[in-house]
């Protein structure tokens, strides 16, 4: 192996001392060594550790948004809206990790209570944020319009802590009310843009 005249050693000599380490504990039987340095040469980061505590970030926050305070909320959900109808509605939220910590984009569908999100009456995209329990989506744009119809916000929460239901108000109009929906799937897509 060669090594540079500044006895700092090539980045070279560097990469094999360490594959040299790992191979001599890995013979050795200390597991735990190989361990320690196999992720920094697996492509890991070497500077998190597997045995470090979850919870609050340097930053102050809870970890990575994705899976704290969205996860509850990402899915596919079904149920029925009252505004001025009962209609029919499909809800698909996604986590939105480039607009902030508890954002969230979703994608909202309406039918007929008699009929199916296949054949929907339209479709449009919704904004905003799950923070404690709360969802809050405000209206966006539309993906599928129907001149008939008004795009709307909606504010709900998790009714007796059951995550698999969510129940709110429906803003839009005096005409409008209320909201009941169950989760249909765990998994969800961002609104076609």
């Amino acid at each position: 192996m060669n090594e540079s005249s500044d006895g700092k050693g090539s980045s070279r000599a560097a990469k094999w001392g360490c594959i040299g380490v790992v191979g001599a504990a890995a013979i050795g039987g200390a597991f735990t060594v190989v361990a320690a340095v196999a992720p920094g040469l697996l492509g890991a980061d070497p500077s998190v550790s597997e045995d470090a505590p979850s919870g609050p970030s340097e930053s102050g926050g809870e970890g990575d948004p994705n899976v704290t305070a969205v996860s509850p909320v990402t899915g596919v959900w079904s149920g029925k809206y009252r505004c001025e109808e009962l209609l029919g509605m499909e809800l698909e939220i996604a986590p939105d990790p480039d607009s902030g910590e508890d954002a969230v984009a979703a994608t909202f569908t309406f039918f007929p209570v008699d009929g199916n999100a296949g054949n929907p009456l339209g479709t449009f995209a919704m904004q905003g944020s799950y923070r404690d329990g709360n969802l809050a989506l405000d209206r966006d744009y539309w993906i599928v319009e129907n001149p008939s119809y008004v795009m709307l916000d909606l504010t709900g929460e998790h009714p007796d802590g059951d995550q698999d239901r969510l129940e709110g108000e429906v803003k839009a109009s005096s005409r409008c009310q209320s909201f009941s929906i169950e989760k249909i799937a765990d998994e969800a897509q961002p609104p076609e843009v």
